[in-house]
């Protein structure tokens, strides 16, 4: 449900989700600047008021680096280009998996490329790696860091020392790389 706030003379738009399995309240802002509150079932709606209060400054800060890297970003916008590159995205992923998980040897189920705001790509405790369409614009090294990343999460859901052990075999400057991809998106 969409509901709105004024905080600091700006009104913004938010969406309230309410989880059964929800312990804590919860406060993403998504590229674009959409807001979302998570709260389990009971919680009053006057605390997720307060709670937006509480956390102004931080969530218009959000909003406005967002705002910064939208105006700058190098990235086609639009549903459009993700149709027109799909196929070619996932050719790109295919091919990246394929020459990775040479090394690796691990076991996935489907693969597929998405149009996401905030990810280069996902893996799922079943196997599923999800890529954003987008890899195709980055130079081809960020996306091998990205398949390599996704890749490693099949053996080690975390982002641990073993982790980061695995994404070494294959990108032994991940961490060069790591930065310069959260400096893009």
């Amino acid at each position: 449900m969409n509901k709105t706030i004024t905080l600091k003379n700006k009104e913004l738009a938010y969406s309230h989700r309410r989880l059964r399995r929800s312990r804590r309240v919860r406060l993403a802002i998504s590229f674009g600047g959409k807001i979302t509150v998570t709260t389990p079932i009971f919680f009053p709606e006057y605390k997720i008021k307060d709670f937006l209060f509480q956390h102004a400054d931080w969530i218009l800060e959000k909003i406005a680096n967002y705002k910064e890297k939208e105006s700058k970003s190098i990235f086609p916008v639009g549903h459009k280009d993700y149709l027109i590159n799909k196929s070619r995205a996932l050719r790109l992923v295919r091919e990246k998996l394929a020459q990775l998980n040479g090394i690796y040897n691990f076991r996935y189920n489907k693969v597929t490329v998405k149009n996401t705001n905030s990810r280069w790509g996902s893996c799922s405790k079943s196997g599923n790696l999800n890529f954003n369409y987008k890899l195709i614009y980055l130079p081809d090294d960020l996306a091998g860091y990205v398949v390599a990343h996704e890749l490693s999460h099949l053996q080690e859901m975390n982002h641990g020392r073993n982790f980061w052990k695995l994404v070494s075999k294959t990108v032994p400057h991940w961490q060069i790389l790591r930065k310069q991809l959260k400096n893009i998106y």
